[in-house]
C-alpha cells in the first residue's frame, strides 16, 4: 500500500516527494472533490492526506468516507501557513 497526499501547498507535497510519497497539489479548492474521487479510485492508495485547508473545504465527504470505508485511511496533516 502506498501514501497519497492531497494538499494546496507546494512546499509540502515537495517535502514528501522527497519521501517517496505522490501528492496532487490543488491551484484551486474547487478541484478537491476530483482529487478525492480520484484517490478512492486507486486501490493501491492506502493512506491518503490531506492538508487542513483541502479537509476544511471538504469536511462533509471526508466524514463520509471515513464511516463508509475501512481503506484509505484519511490522515489531516496541518497546513504550513497557519
Amino acid at each position: 500500500m502506498k501514501f497519497y497526499l492531497i494538499t494546496d501547498d507546494v512546499d509540502t507535497s515537495v517535502g514528501l516527494r522527497l519521501a517517496g510519497v505522490e501528492s496532487k497539489v490543488l491551484t484551486d479548492l474547487t478541484q478537491g472533490a476530483q482529487a478525492i474521487d480520484d484517490a478512492l479510485r486507486d486501490d493501491g492508495i492506502g493512506i491518503l492526506m490531506v492538508s487542513h485547508r483541502v479537509a476544511a473545504a471538504y469536511r462533509d465527504r471526508i466524514e463520509e468516507i471515513r464511516f463508509s470505508r475501512s481503506l484509505p485511511l484519511i490522515v489531516t496533516l496541518p497546513d504550513r501557513k497557519e
